[in-house]
């Protein structure tokens, strides 16, 4: 049985049933250059001569002052310049080996049935790290992302402070069609989908923050209190199949809710230390065309 509650943070958290209950700005910097010369006043004809001179050194040493730090300027530029393009290059590669991958695992999705088709856009998303300590809830946090029918993969590595937590109710996974909430309707309206730590994968559905589990299956053992895998959630219309490790556990099919956003999410067995950790990296999302 999978208890959860749900709670709000800087993301979004709620409780399991038995319990499951239902988040940089750079300042610019200037470069400044203050050059001041001073010429003495000639005081008799006599010394004009000399003040010239003393004046054309004084105007050489300035010029010089600002060659020197525009010269320096211009190495810090472009120092930023080829950190900057450093730095998407090793963005770009990596999104590059998160495209190639996903793109070839909705190949297959199609190929054996879970698709109906493959055809759509790939987006890189940002990794995720978050720890949860609430025995026996869980949290969500918005990627920004609202995919309808999608594929959504990550690897990912977690935690626990317990080596006797609830592991039915610890996790990583994936909150998607999630309806907004205002004020005027505080409601949950989401699926939820996760690898438990006792090895399950857990399908729910929270509507009018009603929780019911559309099912769970086995994958296996993995590793407690610290281990590793790769997930992957794949959704189509009223269909929802999740995978572990390339492996398919579990399908389901459900249309109470159409469309919303999608969030990580993290589940917590423990009210101890930290509580659960869980690590998103190589986060890749196949928009599926309608």
């Amino acid at each position: 049985m999978v208890l959860l509650a749900v709670a709000a943070m800087a993301g979004c958290g709620a409780a399991t049933p038995e319990a499951i209950t239902a988040t940089a700005t750079a300042a610019p910097v200037g470069l400044g250059v203050n050059a001041t010369t001073e010429a003495p006043q000639a005081a008799a004809a006599a010394r004009a001569t000399g003040a010239v001179v003393t004046h054309a050194a004084g105007t050489a040493q300035a010029q010089g002052a600002l060659t020197a730090t525009a010269v320096q300027a211009t190495a810090s530029m472009a120092m930023q310049l080829a950190t900057g393009t450093a730095g998407a290059a090793t963005r770009v590669a990596r999104a590059t080996s998160t495209a190639q991958p996903l793109g070839a695992a909705v190949e297959r999705l199609v190929s054996e049935g879970y698709l109906s088709h493959g055809q759509g856009r790939y987006e890189s998303l940002l990794d995720f790290y978050r720890e949860w300590a609430q025995i026996n809830w869980y949290q969500w946090y918005d990627t920004g992302k609202a995919p309808t029918d999608f594929v959504v993969q990550a690897h990912v590595a977690w935690e626990s402070a317990s080596d006797t937590a609830n592991w039915f109710n610890s996790g990583c996974g994936f909150v998607f069609r999630e309806a907004p909430r205002d004020a005027d309707n505080q409601a949950l309206n989401h699926y939820l989908a996760y690898l438990g730590l006792d090895g399950v994968a857990y399908l729910v559905r929270q509507r009018n923050s009603e929780y019911l589990e559309l099912g769970h299956a086995k994958y296996g053992r993995v590793d407690v209190p610290a281990g590793e895998a790769t997930i992957m959630l794949a959704v189509e219309g009223e269909s929802i199949s999740f995978f572990v490790n390339d492996e398919h556990v579990i399908t389901r099919q459900d249309g109470a809710l159409a469309s919303g956003g999608l969030s990580y999410t993290l589940l917590s067995g423990t009210n101890r230390d930290f509580g659960t950790r869980c690590e998103m990296t190589e986060v890749g999302l196949w928009w599926l065309e309608p």
